[in-house]
């Protein structure tokens, strides 16, 4: 790793091991670019490096979920934020290295885009770390690497995958067309699905008695659906949970009933909706 190489990924926890990493071995820790806000598995395809009609079609087709990602800004500063991970990624022209989760609809969907936006293609380097083996089982994203992992990853071609780039590229005008609102992990592939998808899920587990969310992500998305983190955004499902309220399907209490969860998300109970 070296300072002239531009380091890609895809969430908070990955741009820690990976600043880390580099800067053990000499590098610079700010040539490790990440988004914000995220949820890039959300809307056309199309749309993610163009800030501003992305912030218009979330408003217009999802203004739960844009509301979670914005808290805190303005339209004009989540567009600005927004925009300069895309603005860097494109005046970028020395080598860069992407790093992913092959099984993450959201790392995918950005790895499309950010190929596309990056000038010099080959000088591309693509890191899959679901390749990488821990105690027999495979790493399922950045974040869970260890340093010594981030280095060996780095070094062995066993973990590129430019193939998955020409793959993922070939769809792009699929999931880049208006009805194209979510992408999933289904039978190790990357689909369309409707903004709707999980919805089941969150109703199904849900009675006439209030439990607790955490509870709930817990039971629906890890173990009862046998979905990972990898395969669906944090904000997404807070987001659906916001929507199924505003729909009339289920009632909140507790901190999870704030408009805009100003204290921990995952506090809170839910239910179905008497009537």
């Amino acid at each position: 790793m070296s300072a002239e190489r531009l380091h890609v990924v895809f969430s908070d926890s990955a741009a820690g091991v990976v600043k880390q990493a580099i800067a053990k071995l000499g590098g610079a820790r700010n040539n490790v670019l990440a988004p914000s806000p995220r949820c890039a598995q959300v809307g056309p395809l199309g749309m993610l490096p163009k800030s501003a009609e992305r912030h218009r079609w979330l408003k217009e087709n999802t203004p739960e979920l844009l509301t979670i990602l914005s808290m805190g800004t303005t339209p004009a500063e989540w567009i600005q934020q927004d925009q300069a991970f895309w603005d860097r990624l494109s005046e970028w022209q020395g080598p860069s290295t992407i790093w992913i989760s092959s099984r993450s609809a959201e790392n995918l969907s950005y790895l499309a885009i950010c190929h596309q936006q990056i000038l010099n293609k080959d000088q591309v380097e693509l890191i899959d770390v679901c390749k990488i083996q821990r105690a027999g089982s495979p790493i399922l994203s950045v974040g869970e690497c260890t340093l010594q992992m981030i280095r060996e990853a780095a070094e062995s071609v066993a973990t590129r995958s430019l193939e998955l780039i020409e793959t993922t590229n070939v769809r792009v005008e699929a999931f880049s067309a208006p009805d194209a609102c979510l992408r999933v992990i289904e039978n190790d592939e990357m689909i369309n699905a409707p903004i709707d998808h999980y919805d089941k899920f969150i109703v199904s587990r849900l009675s006439d008695k209030w439990a607790h969310v955490r509870r709930l992500f817990a039971d629906i998305f890890i173990q009862q659906c046998g979905l990972s983190a990898q395969n669906i955004e944090y904000y997404f499902l807070i987001s659906r949970i916001h929507a199924l309220t505003n729909d009339g399907v289920i009632e909140r209490r507790g901190e999870s009933s704030k408009p805009l969860f100003v204290e921990d998300p995952l506090m809170g109970e839910i239910r179905l909706k008497q009537i």
